[in-house]
């Protein structure tokens, strides 16, 4: 194409002589000006393509993180369910002053777990992002939601859970002034009528349970922002 601008204003400089020298100087800057520029776009074209297939590849490995988070999170969930049933049973069957002791045996293992110490989030993608740097993302809407999810309610998440085990850890040992193991996962109470005379024990029930619970709704919010996230993502790497 450069060739073909040469040769016409090459011509156009020869149809007169007295300008011909001034023409084929002026023409041959043009051209280097036009070259140039058509080299600088080829460049940030390239650099475009480049960056945009960086962020598909960043926030494929953020969606994988958050699958990943999301398959334990509604496991956690669903734990603690199974869990909180259990601990009603105990509750209920101590307030109520019931005489069928099976129900605080068959659920007293249950209702004793924490239900918060096997729990660890996964945020490699999202370093990746940190690395790369957040202007790879083009898209400002996705990008403060990603930020919003990672930095704040998955901090919001750390922070309960290190609230459960703790407020579970202080006190680990309590239940052995009531029950005693019969294996590795059952216990059995020294005097069950005792139990259901002292509030202490349905008040440490009660304290494991609301840390549990606790947890768990800051489960549930975080699931329902993480699903927002990846149907963003899913649209973003959608349109590229």
């Amino acid at each position: 194409m450069i060739n073909f601008f040469r040769k016409a204003r090459q011509k156009l400089a020869d149809d007169n002589k007295p300008l011909k020298y001034a023409r084929y100087a002026i023409g041959e800057i043009v051209l280097v000006v036009i070259g140039i520029l058509i080299a600088l776009q080829i460049n940030n074209w390239n650099e475009g393509r480049k960056d945009k297939k960086l962020e598909g590849v960043v926030l494929q490995d953020i969606k994988d993180n958050i699958l990943r988070n999301n398959l334990m999170i509604q496991e956690a969930i669903t734990t603690i369910d199974q869990i909180n049933v259990s601990a009603d049973s105990i509750r209920a069957y101590l307030l109520s002053e019931g005489d069928q002791p099976a129900v605080f045996n068959n659920n007293i293992n249950q209702a004793l777990r924490s239900g918060t110490f096997l729990f660890r989030l996964n945020t490699d993608g999202y370093e990746s992002l940190k690395s790369t740097g957040f202007t790879i993302l083009g898209n400002e809407v996705l990008k403060d939601q990603i930020l919003s999810l990672f930095e704040v309610t998955y901090g919001l998440v750390e922070t309960d859970l290190y609230f459960a085990n703790s407020l579970y850890l202080n006190k680990v040992d309590w239940w052995k002034d009531y029950l005693y193991k019969t294996g590795p996962d059952s216990f059995e109470p020294y005097d069950l009528e005792k139990i259901g005379a002292d509030k202490r024990f349905l008040t440490e029930i009660y304290n494991i349970y609301f840390a549990r619970s606790l947890f768990q709704n800051t489960l549930k919010k975080c699931l329902a922002q993480s699903e927002k996230v990846m149907q963003r993502i899913d649209e973003e790497l959608g349109d590229q």
